[in-house]
Formats: C-alpha cells, sequence, structure tokens
C-alpha cells in the first residue's frame, strides 16, 4: 500500500456536490483530513475479523468484497469501481455494519486491479456532524442511497434466479462483466464456474 498526501480528489468532490448541498467552505473543511492510498492487484484492504474504522471511496480500480462459509466456499457480496454504472454501494469501499457496531468484520477486500482510494475515518466524520448541522444532512442522505441499494441487493437475491440474476447484471453492468472473471462473476450469482458456463450458454441460444 502506497500512502499519499495533497491529492486533486476530483471525482470524490464531483461526487459530494451532485448529491449534497454543501459549498467550497464546507468542503475544504472535509477534504482536509482524507488521504489517498493506492493498492496493487492481489492486495486485501481488509481481511475478515478486522473492525473497520474508515471509509473509502474508490477513485479507480476494481476491488471485491467476499465471504466464506463454513464448508470453505467464497461469496462475493459486493464488486467496487468507479464508472457510470456504479451505485453508491460500488463507491465506498467499506463494512458499514463494523463501523456503525464496532463489531468484527465478517468480510475480506481483496484488490482485482491496481486501485486509488481516497480515505477519511468514522470518528472525523462525526466530529463534522458536531462542527456543522449540514454534515449530519449529509450522513443522511448517504445513509438512504446505501440502503435503497441494499435493499434492492437483497430483494435481487430472494427473487431472482441465478440466470435472471445473471442477466440483471449483464444489462446493469456490461462494462463490469467484461472486467471479471468467471470464478468472481460465479461466486457473486452463488454458483460455480461450470453452471456459470450453462447459464452463458443457454443466454446466448
Amino acid at each position: 500500500m502506497l500512502i499519499m498526501g495533497g491529492e486533486y480528489m476530483k471525482k470524490l468532490k464531483e461526487y459530494f456536490f451532485e448529491h449534497t448541498q454543501i459549498n467550497d467552505e464546507l468542503w475544504q473543511q472535509f477534504s482536509q483530513n482524507i488521504r489517498t492510498v493506492h493498492y496493487a492487484k492481489g492486495d486485501y484492504i481488509y481481511v475478515k475479523d478486522n473492525i473497520w474504522t474508515e471509509y473509502m471511496y474508490l477513485n479507480y480500480g476494481l476491488i471485491r468484497s467476499f465471504i466464506i462459509s463454513t464448508e470453505g466456499k467464497e461469496f462475493t457480496r459486493q464488486f467496487y469501481f468507479n464508472t457510470n454504472e456504479s451505485n453508491v454501494g460500488n463507491l465506498f469501499v467499506t463494512d458499514f455494519r463494523s463501523i456503525l457496531t464496532k463489531n468484527l468484520s465478517s468480510r475480506a477486500f481483496e484488490v482485482l486491479e491496481d486501485c486509488e482510494l481516497h480515505v477519511f475515518t468514522h470518528s472525523e466524520v462525526t466530529s463534522l456532524y458536531h462542527k456543522n448541522h449540514t454534515w449530519e444532512k449529509v450522513g443522511r442522505i448517504f445513509t438512504q442511497l446505501a440502503y435503497i441499494q441494499m435493499d434492492e441487493y437483497y430483494c435481487t437475491l430472494l427473487t431472482l434466479t441465478p440466470k435472471e440474476h445473471y442477466l440483471k447484471l449483464k444489462s446493469q453492468m456490461p462494462n463490469l462483466c467484461k472486467r471479471l472473471s468467471q470464478y468472481h462473476i460465479a461466486s457473486f450469482l452463488g454458483v460455480n464456474p461450470v453452471t456459470l458456463s450453462r447459464i452463458k450458454k443457454s443466454c446466448d441460444l
């Protein structure tokens, strides 16, 4: 991991200004606490049984979070990337549950492509809440966006077949699918690579 300072966080600033009503003064107040970090393909950012204390915004690259069952099977929980196909769940590389509950994370985070992230701590965010009520509104906005994305994800898991889930993923995120290995797509759908091959062949018929 390489840590850098003084980076111009254009994408993160644009994202905040698009979704909130902060001004340049508030942005300066927030951005002075941000670190810019780089990870290489194959690195692990956080591993299982860590307690998360940071929020990470992905500027570029590709990351996945995954869990491992008691039988040793991997299940990809989320992919993180920053393109026009992304939503809030893809942009923030974070275990929100671990941060908010201060409990151990059940997930590991693997870097699939070299990446750059902008990092700020939960304690810094909490401090901003006390300095200006606007930041509390910002927090609510991002919480609502994250909840909507999470609810859609679980509805997909509960109501769609693996084939329907694959078709939805391919429709919503076609460029992401081109960057992922068959193994990672299969682990996201909850099937093995052989089953995924059958699904893909049936879609081409």
